[in-house]
């Protein structure tokens, strides 16, 4: 393995951990929201889980997709050979979508108890559990080639035409 290529396997590993870490700060400091009777508190906490989410959570999951697609495409692996790489690829784009079309758009609405909450809170509980599976295809890579269930095993021809 290459010093570049390692360089980008370490950050990619960084911005997943830490992902995993913005995802759980924001967990926490909504809990401490809700459970806050001073609205000036709450407020406060929510705007700064609002932060949490703009300033580190997305921030995080975009460059983990890009380091990971350049990490992808500079491996053996690819982008394009192997069924557990795009589902990586794909579990991790989902989980960028989740802050950005879910829970950031609405973190600021977690204390009315509303569709909300329950948006936000699964929302998170969603993220956590994609990173677990993209964690788990990282490490077990499990078999499997794009496009090798579309082959078939042996060419379909006509019989060749003898000549006497």
């Amino acid at each position: 393995m290459t010093s570049k290529r390692k360089l980008l396997v370490v950050l990619h590993v960084l911005t997943s951990v830490s992902g995993v870490g913005a995802v759980l700060a924001e967990l926490l400091v909504l809990a401490g929201a809700v459970s806050q009777t001073d609205p000036a508190g709450q407020d406060a906490a929510l705007r700064f889980a609002e932060q949490v989410v703009y300033s580190v959570g997305i921030p995080l999951l975009t460059v983990g997709v890009v380091v990971g697609v350049l990490s992808a495409l500079t491996s053996p692996w690819g982008l394009f050979k192997h069924t557990w790489v795009l589902k990586k690829l794909l579990l991790t784009l989902v989980n960028l979508a989740v802050p950005v079309l879910v829970v950031g758009p609405r973190v600021t609405e977690v204390a009315d108890g509303s569709l909300a909450a329950w948006l936000v809170f699964g929302g998170l509980g969603v993220q956590l559990l994609l990173f677990v599976l993209a964690t788990v295809l990282s490490v077990y890579k499990p078999k499997g080639r794009v496009g090798a269930g579309n082959r078939p095993a042996t060419r379909d021809r006509a019989p060749a035409l003898s000549h006497p």
